[in-house]
């Protein structure tokens, strides 16, 4: 955070000393002459500008939300499989099931949120849940009870796969670089249309121009923070599946 702050003040240190050069090479009296097309400029672009910023907003804040609402959700489904496979006969079976669920939930809460950062899967996790899978369909069958048991196990895991796939899809999603370029013209067209704007006392113009810059390039480091989840200051949590793996620890089988 205090990185990104540090920036923001060296963006505005920068706006500030390029104004003031304007303002020795442009007085205001010559830039007020045309206030009214720099006013019409900075009508337009500025509202085309908001629109385009409140979608990505919306877009990377609502993937933020999926992201953390999908860990919760494959969290709660695979303790809804361990408990299930605790109502099997066959005591290995469950033990074996419930130590890859443990492993799998390690490796996902330590090493996989790396991977996601850099848009690479996570071949760790992703091999621990193909052992688990293996485990399910390896499952021992003793009695008829363990036969129904087992197609309820089979529903749960499907329900993990699922989600788990639903979060690893928008895990990896990031802004297309098209809207990235098409959001930093916007911004540098704003900054650049201020620099032109006649204020009679030039260290208020200077000031003006430093503050609309900074507002803008926070902006846009709060927006590539959000749309990378998995490093910077707003990063989801893996407290959900590290919960679910305690808990799970301290299950044991029933009959």
């Amino acid at each position: 955070m205090m990185m990104m702050l540090f920036r923001v003040f060296l963006s505005m240190m920068g706006a500030f000393f390029v104004k003031s050069t304007v303002n020795i090479f442009l007085p205001a009296e010559l830039l007020r002459e045309d206030i009214h097309g720099i006013a019409s400029f900075l009508e337009v672009t500025g509202a085309l500008y908001g629109i385009v910023l409140a979608f990505i907003i919306f877009v990377v804040w609502d993937q933020y939300n999926r992201c953390q609402t999908g860990i919760f959700l494959e969290a709660a489904a695979l303790e809804d499989l361990c408990h299930t496979a605790s109502l099997i006969s066959d005591s290995e079976s469950f033990h074996k099931l419930k130590a890859l669920i443990i492993e799998y939930l390690q490796i996902t809460a330590n090493d996989e949120a790396s991977y996601l950062s850099r848009g690479e899967f996570c071949s760790l996790s992703g091999n621990a849940f193909l052992q688990l899978t293996d485990a399910v369909r390896d499952m021992n069958i003793k009695n008829s009870k363990d036969q129904v048991v087992y197609g309820e196990l089979f529903n749960a895991m499907s329900r993990v796969n699922s989600v788990r796939d639903a979060r690893l899809g928008v895990s990896g999603s990031r802004i297309p670089s098209t809207l990235w370029n098409l959001i930093l013209f916007y911004s540098v067209s704003i900054m650049v249309g201020f620099l032109f704007v006649g204020i009679r006392i030039p260290f208020l113009g200077s000031s003006v121009v430093a503050v609309v810059t900074g507002g803008i390039t926070f902006l846009l480091f709060v927006i590539c923070d959000l749309d990378n989840p998995f490093e910077g200051v707003w990063v989801v949590s893996y407290a959900p599946i590290v919960g679910v793996k305690e808990r799970l620890k301290m299950l044991r089988e029933r009959s």
